[in-house]
């Protein structure tokens, strides 16, 4: 048997660690270093089960003949190795008009748009994306600029829900300096996107000037740093999770409302609970109704209603969702 170079054994067993080869996925390949390692190791990886394997290629409609020549790379690579392949093209520049959001805001919800599409196509597990180890101190940082509670600090979750699949990211405990390295290891010519070097993208300016700035002044280890708070709070997060949905399978702590359109909570334990894990719960029951998005100021004003435990006090919710409390319960549902 040939042996392989180390590198070369650690990214397969990465994507062994998450990847059946008796099951079909849906790869993201954007034709940069870190998702053509990603579709190569699957590639070594699947061996003769490589026709579980799709390589989607979704192109963003900003950056012109030099997209197009990037689609062509991923052709070439897939047609060499005999991996099915297929590209998708969005208009990201009209998306984010008509939305009124920013460009990257659009260009990731077109993008896992066209992933769960093509998935559910191929009839795929799972999408799986080359997010690494450097995506994620990006993204905690980043998230911790805008504000976020423990699920967000915790960062990209190795697997979680998109749609109907799965949502794969087997990388985050590789580096980019590694997927680079593999690249030049196994002889493929990656491309590197010119918007990388584009700071008026919040993204790009983490990376290129908040980062270096933090490892110069700071901390010369901030990747690492940032890294282990993110897996510490994952694992804190998990266990949160894990006592909520425990209090929610209690008949005497939880139980529909007799018209189906929302839930009662005893107002007596839950004002019992430690603060976080009873905003946690308060929030589960939210988002199982049907709610989509819920602000720190809405948790705050549902917390309150509990610690509080006036009757008749009404809390309104997103979504048309309305908190009240009568005779010691929390009613959440739908308003009137």
């Amino acid at each position: 048997m040939e042996r392989q170079e180390p590198l070369v054994w650690k990214l397969c067993r990465e994507i062994k660690k998450y990847l059946e080869p008796s099951k079909r996925y849906c790869l993201a390949v954007s034709g940069g270093a870190d998702s053509l390692a990603l579709a190569d190791a699957a590639w070594l990886a699947f061996a003769d089960s490589a026709a579980n394997l799709r390589v989607c290629h979704v192109e963003h409609g900003i950056r012109g003949a030099e997209a197009l020549q990037d689609a062509q790379l991923v052709a070439d690579f897939c047609r060499e190795r005999k991996l099915d392949f297929v590209c998708h093209h969005v208009d990201v520049p009209s998306y984010a008009k008509e939305k009124g959001c920013s460009v990257e805001e659009a260009a990731r919800s077109l993008r896992y748009a066209k992933l769960l599409e093509e998935a559910e196509r191929f009839q795929a597990e799972a999408v799986v994306t080359a997010h690494q180890a450097d995506d994620q101190a990006e993204t905690m940082l980043w998230k911790l600029l805008r504000g976020a509670g423990t699920d967000g600090l915790s960062g990209m979750q190795a697997a979680a829900s998109l749609g109907s699949v799965q949502l794969l990211r087997p990388f985050l405990e590789v580096s980019r300096a590694e997927l680079e390295q593999y690249c030049e290891l196994r002889g493929l010519h990656y491309c590197v996107d010119s918007t990388n070097n584009d700071v008026t993208y919040t993204r790009n300016r983490i990376r290129r000037e908040l980062l270096p700035y933090l490892a110069r002044e700071f901390n010369p280890n901030i990747k690492e740093t940032l890294l282990r708070e993110a897996k510490v709070l994952a694992e804190e997060q998990e266990c949160l999770q894990h006592l909520a949905e425990k209090y929610l399978q209690d008949s005497s702590f939880c139980g529909m409302v007799e018209d189906e359109k929302g839930l009662w909570l005893s107002g007596r334990l839950l004002s019992e609970l430690p603060a976080a894990l009873r905003k946690r719960i308060l929030r589960l029951v939210f988002f199982r109704l049907g709610g989509k998005e819920l602000s720190y100021e809405r948790t705050l004003a549902l917390d309150r209603l509990c610690r509080e435990g006036a009757g008749g006090k009404l809390v309104q919710l997103p979504s048309g969702f309305v908190a009240r409390y009568y005779k010691k319960k929390i009613f959440i549902g739908k308003g009137e």
